[in-house]
């Protein structure tokens, strides 16, 4: 079940069945998905209004993230017989668009929704523009990194897990910097 609370101490409500796994720009939606049923997403509303459900024909989804417009999502999903890689996902329904190869996996979004951090083959980073383009490697995030937030300074926040202490670090996407 998915639980929502407000942050002045009220107690949880419950918002509806399923893996919670974004809340959406203006906080009225959470996107959700049934593991036996891994075609579809759902929009659950945080207060008052119907669940919509997007389903694919064709694809199993992993993982959804909100785009800053409140109006699409960025998400995981893989057809059978082949590899996860990174879609388009319309709010409005219809069939996401590819936008990677298989097995490459979006991580982040930018905050401005023109492009998304990606981990492909041998664990590499590469930036991608949204509305399609050539994908940019990252220098400075090795494998095993873990981005946890894009920062509207053009920089992200990662850290490294397994380590006795989580360090949090930051990078700067332009010029491979870390703090």
């Amino acid at each position: 079940a998915i639980y929502g609370r407000k942050t002045d101490g009220s107690p949880a409500f419950r918002l509806g069945e399923g893996n919670g796994m974004a809340l959406s720009p203006d906080g009225k939606w959470e996107v959700a998905m049934l593991p036996a049923a891994d075609d579809q997403l759902l929009l659950i509303p945080i207060g008052a209004g119907e669940t919509k459900t997007l389903k694919s024909e064709r694809l199993h989804y992993r993982n959804a993230w909100w785009l800053p417009d409140g109006k699409r999502l960025l998400v995981i999903a893989e057809e059978s017989g082949h590899g996860a890689r990174t879609y388009l996902q319309d709010i409005a329904g219809g069939e996401p668009k590819a936008l990677t190869p298989e097995g490459v996996n979006g991580v982040l979004v930018s905050p401005d929704g023109k492009s998304f951090l990606a981990q492909g083959a041998e664990k590499k980073f590469l930036l991608y523009p949204l509305e399609g383009g050539e994908a940019q490697p990252v220098s400075g995030l090795a494998p095993g990194d873990l981005p946890i937030q894009w920062l509207n300074d053009g920089s992200i926040l990662f850290f490294r897990p397994g380590e006795i202490s989580a360090s949090v670090s930051r990078l700067d996407l332009k010029t491979g910097r870390k703090s």
